[in-house]
């Protein structure tokens, strides 16, 4: 939608195929919160020594970002510290250096653009965290989280109505038609090898040709695809958050007609999943500086604001692969998440004991753990913690109490098909394809747009 949108603005004629009998994909089912500098960082909140020390962790073996960092700090600016090389670094490592250093430069350096983007084109707005506390968002790397909400900034909102809904009524606003219950099927290039358009099937599998002088390929990951996860990679994780429209072939599509593939066997696996189905339980587990996640046995077992995958395969270790989120009254008071109970998926109790009986957590060690990490949040020193972790927030004190159930989940996959800083596909020698474009880390979202299209 936001390629389709773009188009529009620069006035193209756009088609937009739209797969399942709605829009939005795994966006609509997101959270919708998005990494970004904050475009007036003097309003950030002071740096503490827990931004220091994740700061510290990142550009330790980078003498060019100590000396920048120190030269920020010596010019007496007191707000959290940031940069588009700080972002582009932690996303390479966070990333086991996999990445593709210039695609990742070209997010970092653009991403608080885009946000200002998304912000005007409806009455939503962003609500900026660190603004209001130091949080970073599970497996986030530092704080930088920004969340959409209505116009008055402070009431949520849905993901759909804040970024689908305002750009698929721009789109269709300027005379473009959207396409629901029309699967692309192939991608069509003429004898030059220039693409030309693709074929689709509508609901009735009736075939249909659109024509165009570009196609963007939006078309999600494989992730609600069990036979091509286990092609890629054959992670014991069955169960995902994904939308049932991410099933691939899109890019199975993409690769018949030349296109290259990269980094198929990486696919992120999330630790807020419901153990019943795998959906995301992440608006109702406390937010990462919030929580400790204890197992069974009353331990905590991982560092709570460490990187994703790092507690996800902390969780698959934990028996029955379960953990649960703890926290309490002041954190649902914050506002940092919805009520638990109201998703009727949550143990609550008045006491941390009844908590422990009701979830079936070991009481004895329980107890020996919350007290060790209720004094480290007080203290803000999670050194003498058996799992250190790098950012705490609140400490678990005022009733009721509440855990949360979490496991691993498949969130989406991390490969796809190869593109340069200008979006456009390659094939497998690193040739671009001419008039095929890949949109949203190529595979985010559950849309062909097809720009300057004729009428089919």
């Amino acid at each position: 939608m936001v390629a389709a949108a773009t188009a529009v603005d620069n006035g193209a004629t756009v088609i937009v195929l739209e797969k399942m009998v709605m829009l939005g994909g795994n966006t609509a089912r997101s959270e919708g919160n998005m990494s970004a500098m904050d475009p007036e960082p003097e309003k950030l909140l002071p740096m503490t020594q827990a931004v220091r020390d994740i700061i510290a962790k990142y550009t330790n073996p980078k003498p060019s970002f100590r000396r920048r960092f120190s030269s920020s700090s010596q010019s007496g600016k007191k707000y959290i510290f940031d940069s588009p090389e700080l972002f582009a670094l932690q996303t390479i490592v966070g990333g086991n250096c996999k990445n593709d250093a210039k695609l990742v430069l070209t997010m970092t350096r653009n991403a608080t653009a885009a946000m200002k983007w998304l912000d005007v084109q409806s009455d939503m707005t962003w609500f900026h965290v660190p603004r209001s506390w130091v949080d970073v968002g599970i497996g986030g790397l530092y704080p930088r989280g920004q969340w959409p909400c209505q116009a008055d900034g402070k009431t949520p909102i849905s993901t759909y109505d804040a970024y689908i809904r305002p750009l698929a009524a721009k789109v269709e606003a300027a005379g473009n038609p959207i396409y629901k219950n029309m699967k692309v099927v192939s991608v069509e290039r003429d004898a030059s090898g220039r693409v030309t358009g693709v074929k689709a099937l509508d609901r009735k599998g009736v075939e249909r040709v659109f024509s165009g002088r570009s196609v963007v390929l939006a078309a999600g990951g494989y992730g609600a695809n069990l036979q091509m996860v286990k092609k890629y990679n054959d992670i014991s994780v069955t169960v995902t958050s994904n939308s049932p429209a991410t099933t691939g072939e899109v890019l199975e599509e993409a690769v018949a007609a030349g296109a290259g593939l990269t980094g198929m066997e990486w696919i992120q696996i999330h630790p807020h999943g419901n153990p019943k189905n795998g959906e995301l339980e992440s608006t109702i587990a406390a937010r990462p500086s919030d929580t400790p996640y204890v197992n069974c046995d009353g331990l905590r077992f991982v560092d709570e604001t460490g990187r994703r995958d790092e507690i996800s395969y902390g969780i698959l270790k934990q028996t029955g692969q379960v953990a649960f989120s703890i926290y309490d009254q002041r954190t649902i008071e914050e506002k940092k998440i919805e009520s638990a109970i109201a998703h009727g998926y949550a143990f609550k109790a008045d006491t941390l004991e009844d908590l422990a009986r009701q979830a079936g957590i070991d009481w004895k060690n329980f107890e020996k753990t919350m007290k060790a990490y209720n004094e480290a949040s007080v203290s803000q020193n999670t050194k003498s913690l058996p799992v250190p972790k790098i950012l705490i927030g609140n400490p678990v004190v005022k009733a009721p109490f509440y855990a949360v159930p979490i496991t691993t989940t498949i969130h989406h996959t991390m490969g796809g098909l190869r593109i340069n800083e200008k979006t456009q596909i390659l094939d497998k020698n690193g040739n671009v394809i001419p008039g095929l474009y890949a949109a949203c880390e190529t595979r985010a979202a559950s849309t062909a747009a097809i720009a300057s299209a004729a009428t089919p």
